[in-house]
C-alpha cells in the first residue's frame, strides 16, 4: 500500500472510531472509505458491524461481514480471525470463501494513484488538518518522500495555523533548536506559547525554561516557576529538582 494511501487510510479509521459512539452514520462513513484503501482494522470494525447490525445505519449482513473480516485476516489482523472463529467454528465454507474472492482485491478498488503524496497534498490543499501534519512531518523527516524542510515547515505552519497542538509544539522546538530551519527564538515562543495555551506539557515545560535561562524573552524567573510548577504534580523529577535549585539559591 502506498505510504499516502496508508496514511489517509488510518485517518478516516481514526475519524470513524471516534463517531462510533454518538453518530454512526458518520462513523460508517469514514470507516467504508478506509475499508476501500484495504485498511485492515476498519474492515475489522465494519465487519462486526455487518455481522451483528449496528441497530441504527448497517442491518446485519454475515456475507459482507465475513467478507470484510477475511479481508483484514489476510492482513493479520488477529482480532478479526477471532471474530471469524467464533461464528465460524468448524471453519468457514468452502464455497462461501470462493464468493468472497480471496484472492483478489477487484471488489475493493484502490485510487490510481502513480505517487502516494498527491493524495496527500491534496488532502492538505483542501484544509485538512491531519493532511497537513502528516505531509510536513514527511517532509521533515524524508518519509516517503525527499526531504524538504521548507515544504515541511510550510505544512507544519498550515496545520499550527488551524489550532494543531502537535504542529505548534513541532514549529516551536524547530525554531527554538534551529532543527531544519534557522534558529528564530522570537517564532519559537510564538509556537511554544501557542501550545503550551492548550495545555501540551512538552511546551509549557519548554517555556517555563525559556523564561529561566532567558532565551527568546526576557528572564524572568517568577514565569519560568509559574509554568513549571504547573507539571509538578505530574510527577516529572526533573522540574522539581530544577525547582528546588530555584529557591535554594533564592532568584525568586
Amino acid at each position: 500500500m502506498e505510504w499516502g494511501i496508508k496514511l489517509l487510510s488510518d485517518e478516516y479509521t481514526d475519524r470513524g472510531i471516534r463517531y462510533l459512539d454518538w453518530d454512526h452514520k458518520e462513523a460508517v462513513k469514514w470507516l467504508t472509505e478506509a475499508a476501500k484503501m484495504d485498511n485492515a482494522r476498519a474492515q475489522t470494525i465494519l465487519g462486526k458491524c455487518y455481522m451483528v447490525g449496528d441497530g441504527s445505519v448497517i442491518r446485519s449482513d454475515i456475507e459482507k461481514g465475513t467478507e470484510l473480516l477475511i479481508k483484514a485476516n489476510q492482513q493479520g489482523n488477529l482480532e478479526a480471525g477471532q471474530i471469524l472463529e467464533e461464528y465460524y467454528p468448524l471453519g468457514i465454507p468452502e464455497g462461501f470463501l470462493v464468493n468472497c474472492k480471496l484472492t483478489t482485491n477487484e471488489d475493493v478498488p484502490m485510487p490510481v494513484i502513480e505517487n502516494g503524496a498527491e493524495l496527500l497534498t491534496k488532502a492538505a490543499e483542501q484544509g485538512d488538518i491531519s493532511a497537513q501534519l502528516k505531509l510536513g512531518l514527511s517532509y521533515y523527516n524524508g518519509d516517503g518522500v525527499e526531504q524538504n524542510c521548507q515544504k515541511a515547515i510550510y505544512w507544519l505552519t498550515k496545520a499550527a495555523e488551524q489550532g494543531d497542538i502537535s504542529a505548534q509544539l513541532k514549529l516551536g522546538l524547530s525554531y527554538y533548536n534551529g532543527d531544519g530551519v534557522g534558529r528564530n527564538y522570537q517564532k519559537a515562543i510564538y509556537w511554544l506559547t501557542k501550545a503550551a495555551e492548550q495545555g501540551d506539557i512538552s511546551a509549557q515545560l519548554k517555556l517555563g525554561l525559556s523564561y529561566y535561562n532567558g532565551y527568546g524573552v526576557e528572564q524572568n524567573y517568577k514565569k519560568a516557576v509559574n509554568g513549571l510548577k504547573r507539571q509538578q504534580n505530574k510527577g516529572m523529577l526533573m522540574l522539581s529538582i530544577i525547582l528546588v535549585y530555584v529557591t535554594l539559591t533564592e532568584l525568586v
